[in-house]
């Protein structure tokens, strides 16, 4: 089967390194075992600005995983990225030198700017050809909305992916702009389009929002997986290395993972950790906090200030690389991930295949993800999550058991499953 697979998010985490969460970590493992199954004839492309498009391309070339990748460029892309690259180094020039530039130069600047801008407008300005499309019978597209450029094109099967509705079921925890793509994505959804949930509560969000627009019998959960670079690393001296790397001082310390923002529930995360040690006087444990800052972050960091028996006890990294992560996730005494929402909840996987124990929020899709192996709390009980906390940090023999437990649960998630799933959809929508 020939299917046309969309890279834009890989795109956009080659030009931002941060933007490399978990969205990013699902197009690119189901691209990955995609192409290494003989039966799909995958082509890949990003149906999106040419910038992107571009970054798209230097991932893939850079990735080994990707070599003999077939890419779909679009119409006359080397003649417009030329004017694209000219075009920014012309726009550089004039910021970096506006003080001092000389009129004679800023004038011929300017001059040329205009003509090459000039010249993008007479070049193409589809992202991708309608023809090329028209070779393929599936398109997917792993999380932006179907362009009219696809939906026009008469193809066999269009699938999308949908991680969560949270943005339409808690539109407080998210920017306008983030609501407002959830929507545009979900509009443009038909009894026709093919539909892939990253787990049955988003399944259910999905089917429940849409009614009678969208088709059940083609709503197809895939669950996602932890890639293989989220192990139990045993090597003490690299792990220790590793956090030293990141100013994680040599104590023992609790794990979170997530972009810094409401809802995945940090506040308590503190202060569930901050009534536990002074409560208890526990003087040798530290609260890791891993993540980029998102949406409405301040409340974190004040939270922090605010409190003075958290000074140097709450460590926060910053954005962590993947290949950094297997050190900081294996020497963690136990993952605290009390989201109100999600998905899916990947960090909880990448935790439990390090072996690590869990503790996690009763909602959404989490109990899905965790089953058995960890303690569930309800997100907005502090003092639940804090006893919850304690327990795993005074008791030795419940970590070792959760640990073991967290590892069993984790092998039974992996991407060649969930890839082969998508393949399995892929034919049952040319039946």
């Amino acid at each position: 089967m020939n299917v046309l697979y969309d890279i834009t998010v890989l795109g956009m985490g080659q030009q931002q390194k941060i933007s490399r969460t978990g969205v990013f970590r699902v197009v690119d493992n189901v691209a990955i075992n995609l192409l290494q199954n003989s039966g799909v004839q995958l082509t890949l492309c990003a149906d999106t600005s040419l910038n992107v498009t571009a970054f798209a391309c230097q991932y893939i070339n850079e990735t080994k995983s990707y070599k003999n990748a077939s890419f779909l460029y679009p119409p006359d892309y080397t003649k417009r990225l030329k004017y694209l690259n000219y075009q920014n180094l012309i726009l550089q020039k004039l910021i970096q030198n506006n003080s001092n530039i000389k009129l004679s130069e800023k004038i011929w600047l300017k001059s040329n700017l205009k003509r090459i801008q000039f010249l993008n407008k007479l070049t193409s300005t589809e992202s991708i050809s309608k023809k090329e499309i028209q070779k393929h019978s599936i398109y997917h597209s792993p999380f932006f909305a179907i362009s009219n450029n696809i939906k026009s094109a008469g193809l066999k099967s269009i699938f999308l992916t949908v991680y969560d509705l949270i943005p339409i079921k808690y539109p407080h925890f998210f920017e306008e702009k983030m609501t407002w793509s959830v929507k545009n994505a979900l509009s443009n959804i038909t009894p026709e389009t093919w539909v892939f949930c990253i787990s049955n509560s988003t399944k259910n969000d999905l089917l429940n929002y849409m009614g009678n627009k969208i088709n059940p019998g083609k709503v197809i959960v895939t669950e996602l997986a932890a890639s293989e670079m989220f192990y139990k690393s045993s090597d003490k001296e690299y792990n220790k290395y590793i956090q030293h790397k990141y100013s994680i001082p040599n104590l023992p310390y609790i794990l979170s993972l997530c972009t810094l923002e409401p809802r995945k529930n940090i506040l308590t995360a503190i202060r569930s950790f901050a009534k536990m040690i002074e409560q208890e006087h526990i003087a040798d444990l530290n609260l890791v906090l891993v993540g980029t800052k998102g949406w409405n972050f301040d409340q974190i960091f004040e939270e922090i200030d605010n409190s003075k028996n958290l000074k140097n006890r709450i460590i926060i990294t910053g954005f962590i690389p993947d290949e950094d992560l297997a050190a900081i996730y294996s020497d963690a005494l136990f993952f605290v991930y009390p989201s109100f929402y999600e998905g899916f909840g990947l960090p909880l996987l990448e935790a439990m295949r390090c072996g690590i124990p869990v503790i996690t929020s009763n909602t959404s899709s989490l109990p899905e993800v965790v089953g058995n192996a960890g303690i569930m709390i309800d997100p907005t009980d502090e003092d639940a999550l804090s006893a919850a906390m304690l327990a795993l940090y005074q008791n030795k023999e419940l970590r070792k058991s959760l640990s073991e437990k967290s590892i069993n649960r984790a092998v039974q998630f992996n991407w060649a499953r969930c890839a082969q799933e998508t393949i399995n959809a892929y034919s049952l929508s040319l039946i």
